[in-house]
């Protein structure tokens, strides 16, 4: 789900994250966008 990610910079991937509901997810685990 967050290989897209990987390509975005990190405004751009808090607005996916906003969108589909993972900004608790990206705050409690940001290895999971490096």
């Amino acid at each position: 789900l967050l290989e897209g990610f990987q390509n975005m910079n990190m405004s751009q991937i808090a607005k996916e994250a906003h969108k589909l509901g993972l900004v608790g997810v990206i705050e409690r685990k940001p290895e999971m966008v490096k």
